[in-house]
């Protein structure tokens, strides 16, 4: 397995960022990606159940599969979370979602090194007139950075803190690149378990598949 502590899901607004993250988090080798009573594996299976049962009342316009108060975007935890600490901490892998933005403001401000080493799952710009993109424009889901960069490489603009040259972020090297389209279809799981299995030497068990279909199903509801 290629060797990193911390895996992004660095995503366009409302293209699956959170949805691949909850996938993986279910792997062995990672942390869960939120508390909860119960067994971990299980509450996924019924949060997602729940929201599949009553997905009359979804649209792909509004469905998103946040469960939980630490379902955050990386960017938004406090320095003194606890949470934060036990899971950057422990001897397992994390996985954080957030837009460009969030990770370029991390950046900013010096906390990015904070999650060394790490490894980027990038999604791409919705091709127009797919779901993530109708999901992103009827959501007004519109970044204020002027700089993001949804590609592999992927780099940081240049800033009075890198001497004003452009600084890499992702590369070929530590991560790579997923069409957001190409997720929202019901042969996204395999294509997501090809990459995981081809980049980092570990792939998602099999099981997993039946959340990706209820999420498949719920995203391409229309009300």
């Amino acid at each position: 397995m290629t060797d990193f502590k911390n895996l992004f899901v660095i995503y366009p607004p409302a293209c699956g960022g959170n949805h691949i993250a909850n996938l993986i988090s279910l792997h062995t080798h990672f942390n869960p990606k939120y508390v909860w009573e119960n067994d971990y594996e299980e509450s996924m299976y019924f949060n997602y159940i729940s929201m599949h049962a009553g997905r009359k009342d979804h649209s792909h316009n509004s469905l998103n599969v946040h469960f939980d108060i630490n379902q955050k975007h990386i960017n938004d935890y406090p320095s003194d979370d606890i949470w934060l600490k036990q899971i950057l901490s422990n001897d397992k892998k994390n996985v954080f979602t957030g837009h460009y933005t969030n990770f370029h403001n991390l950046f900013s401000n010096n906390l990015l090194d904070k999650f060394a080493s790490y490894f980027g799952i990038i999604l791409s710009e919705p091709k127009v007139g797919s779901i993530p993109f109708e999901r992103n424009q009827n959501n007004n889901f519109n970044e204020s950075s002027p700089y993001k960069d949804y590609n592999v490489p992927s780099r940081f603009p240049p800033s009075s803190i890198t001497d004003f040259k452009a600084v890499d972020f992702i590369t070929e090297n530590n991560g790579f690149l997923l069409k957001s389209e190409e997720l929202f279809t019901l042969d996204g799981f395999k294509l997501l378990n090809q990459k995981l299995l081809e980049n980092l030497g570990f792939s998602l068990d099999t099981k997993h598949e039946i959340l990706h279909k209820f999420w498949y199903e719920l995203v391409t509801a229309r009300a």
